[in-house]
This record gives structure tokens, sequence and C-alpha cells, in this order.
């Protein structure tokens, strides 16, 4: 059965990669430009000052970044 640290372990890994996924295509940085969408702005906007993401915002901004 799982349980919750099972679940904590795993949003954890979702996050850290997705944070590690935005970092490695340079979005943490200004230079690299804006996001396509106002909302993709906004969570931009908050990542990029450190600002704690959602493991939902982060999935969903790395959605719409990463690739681009």
């Amino acid at each position: 059965m799982i349980g919750v640290s099972d679940i904590e372990s795993w949003d954890d890994d979702v996050r850290a990669g997705a944070i590690a996924d935005l970092r490695r295509a340079g979005w943490d940085r200004a230079a690299r430009g804006d996001a396509p969408t106002p909302r993709a702005r906004r969570l931009l906007a908050r990542f990029r000052v450190g600002e704690p993401l959602t493991t939902r915002e982060l999935a969903d901004l790395r959605g719409v970044l990463v690739g681009t």
C-alpha cells in the first residue's frame, strides 16, 4: 500500500525534475525571454524570483516552456 511518505517522495521527485528541466533550458534567467501565455508568464515570473509553485504549476510551466 502506498503511504504518505511515498506520495511526498514522489512529489519531491516530480518537483525536482521540473525545476531541473526549467533550469537546463535556461528559463531561470531573464535573458531567456518570456512565456507565450499570460498564465505561464505569471508562473515564470514567480519561478524566477524563487516564489514557491505547486507541483501542478511547475508541471504546467515545464509543459509550456521546455522544448520551445
